[in-house]
Order: structure tokens, then sequence, then C-alpha cells
């Protein structure tokens, strides 16, 4: 947290824990809050991840910990916080990926086998009608071309954001 957030003072934190949900996206401290009390009255394992602000905006992070009573009848949670962001942008481009296949490329793909259906029901195929099939299929594969070099240079730049942050870890 000291790396992350060097303005904080770590002794000031522990005697005010206000101090690090300030630091946490407002829509996420209530769930951190509520997987807190049920980790220490259940004495369960927590692993809950929430939205820290960082100077790039909110990056993603983890608390992992298990809680234990002390002698005086207080608990403490003893594990760490883990910096998710790059796991989290990695999913989230995976995702991306799956909606792009199933749902950006079942159009032209549909189209195709529907031109193909098409020539395969010619009882004849006259060179007009051939010509103007490959004007549909050529109307198509252009379609899917700038649709795949559009997904290279989005993902390539994904990439190379994922890379460079990992550096950094």
């Amino acid at each position: 947290m000291k790396k992350i957030h060097p303005q904080i003072k770590i002794k000031e934190w522990i005697q005010d824990p206000k101090i690090g949900f300030s630091l946490m996206h407002p829509e996420d401290i209530t769930t951190l809050k509520q997987a807190i009390s049920f980790s220490i009255k259940n004495n369960k394992r927590i692993y809950h991840e929430y939205r820290v602000k960082s100077e790039r905006g909110y990056d993603w992070h983890a608390i992992d910990g298990q809680p234990d009573e002390t002698v005086n009848g207080k608990t403490i949670i003893y594990g760490a916080f883990i910096d998710i962001t790059h796991h989290v942008d990695y999913e989230a481009t995976l995702e991306q990926i799956a909606f792009d296949i199933s749902h950006v490329l079942r159009r032209p793909v549909t189209s195709m086998l529907g031109l193909v259906d098409l020539i395969e029901s010619e009882e004849e195929l006259s060179s007009k009608k051939l010509i103007e099939y490959s004007g549909h299929i050529k109307t198509i594969t252009t379609e899917l071309d700038e649709f795949t070099r559009n997904l290279n240079e989005i993902y390539s730049e994904k990439k190379t954001r994922l890379t460079f942050y990992n550096k950094f870890l």
C-alpha cells in the first residue's frame, strides 16, 4: 500500500480504517465492509475484490486473509492486499474476444452460409449469376477482413498495455 499510496501513513491507517476506505471506489465500500464483517463473525477466510484510486483512475485490488482472534478478544486479519488489475483487464479482454467472435462475426458467416446454400440450390449457374454471387462473396470477405484488422489493432493495443503494466508489478 505504501508503494501505491505513499501519502498514507500506515500507523494512522491502522488506527482509522476510514483512511483505507477513502481510497476505494464508493460503490465497493459497502460490499468490502460486509465481507470483512462476515469473515470476522464466522472466522472464515476472506477474499474480496474491489477498486482503489490510482494515478490511472481506479485499479482492482483484492484482500486475501484469515481472521485470528487475539488474547484480548480483538480480531486481526492476517493476509495481503493484492493488485489484480492485470488479471481483471485480461479477463475483460477475453470476454470481449468471445463477444466479438460470437456476435460480430456471426453476421458475415451467416451471410456466407446463406450464399453457399443459394449457389448450391441453383439448377444451372449462369455466368451472370456467378458474377453476382462473386460480388456478394467479395463484399462479405472485405467486411470480414476489415473486422479482423480492427480486432488485431484493438487487441495488440490491449496486449501492449498489459505488457507495459506487468513490467511495473
